[in-house]
């Protein structure tokens, strides 16, 4: 590994700072921003906060799709177990885990029935050149990952593949946050596990509506955690707000939990690594693009409306 990726994996586990992260302040101000914002609005389908929201982007399915497999769906999932690979030792960089990582997953699908990633079905019947596609996505997203971080130095605090945080804002017109982080880190106190394993599909949600109990899955930790997250594009103004959204999400999804602490974001495309202490400051200015976004969604609809 590079010096870099040592100092990075270094300023990951750094104390963190004290700061205050009061997310029962955060969640009262979003409940009543988000009843006001969408006030006037019909009942109808779910309103979708995601990070990308953050940036000018919402999510509307009120009508989705039908889901159809393709490799973007299956690149994190499965650069994230190229990557776990790696990490407890098994491989030495993600080009040389992906085939062996691949067949384990097939052959316990086919021996059990079980899916691991929930693509097996899909990936064991593609061609072998649409599967040497796959692979390579997948290879391409997991070493930017792998070099961007000293992972020896990071030991066994790391949790890959989390299930996506959901917080369900009540209100007339169902607004959702959805978080996502690829590592969680842990900072202080003993190791724990989180259930499931994530991908892009639908699978791996972990969702409450408005102030929730514990999800008798998890074990009661207050163990401080960073997250790492894997971020398309370039960053853009609002980069701080959009890698402290996980972190929102998960404080307001676990508020018997501590708000993640820290939160680096790795944008391959731009080949930028930049990292943000999460305070009461950058929560509350979270919370403000959400509702942002809650307005934008709030105009689109209302648009719709009046061509309909």
């Amino acid at each position: 590994m590079t010096g870099r990726a040592h100092a990075r994996a270094s300023a990951l586990v750094a104390p963190v700072p004290e700061h205050d992260r009061q997310i029962g302040v955060v969640r009262d101000h979003l409940v009543a921003a988000v009843a006001e914002a969408m006030a006037h609005t019909a009942p109808g389908g779910l309103v979708e906060v995601t990070g990308a929201s953050i940036d000018g982007q919402w999510s509307n399915p009120t009508a989705p799709e039908e889901f159809r497999w393709k490799p973007a769906f299956v690149r994190r999932s499965l650069g994230l177990a190229l990557v776990r690979a790696c990490v407890e030792g098994r491989f030495k960089a993600p080009a040389t885990a992906a085939e062996p990582v691949v067949a384990e997953a097939l052959d316990c699908w086919r021996q059990t029935g079980w899916r691991t990633y929930h693509w097996e079905p899909w990936l064991a019947g593609l061609a072998p050149g649409a599967r040497a596609v796959v692979l390579a996505e997948a290879v391409t997203w997991a070493s930017a990952l792998w070099v961007a971080f000293d992972w020896a130095a990071l030991g066994s605090r790391c949790l890959f593949g989390a299930p996506n945080d959901l917080w369900t804002c009540p209100g007339p017109r169902t607004v959702r946050l959805k978080g996502r982080a690829d590592v969680q880190v842990v900072l202080a106190g003993d190791a724990y596990s989180l259930p499931g394993t994530s991908d892009d599909s639908q699978a791996g949600d972990r969702q409450t509506i408005g102030v929730p109990s514990e999800d008798p899955r998890c074990t009661a930790d207050t163990s401080s955690v960073a997250l790492i997250s894997v971020v398309s594009g370039r960053p853009g103004e609002l980069w701080q707000e959009e890698l402290a959204f996980p972190a929102l999400v998960a404080g307001l999804r676990w508020p018997s939990r501590p708000v993640p602490a820290r939160v680096v974001g790795l944008w391959p495309d731009a080949a930028t690594v930049r990292m943000v202490d999460i305070d009461d400051r950058l929560l509350g200015a979270t919370s403000e693009r959400v509702v942002a976004a809650v307005r934008r969604a709030h105009s689109e609809l209302a648009i719709g409306l009046t061509a309909a």
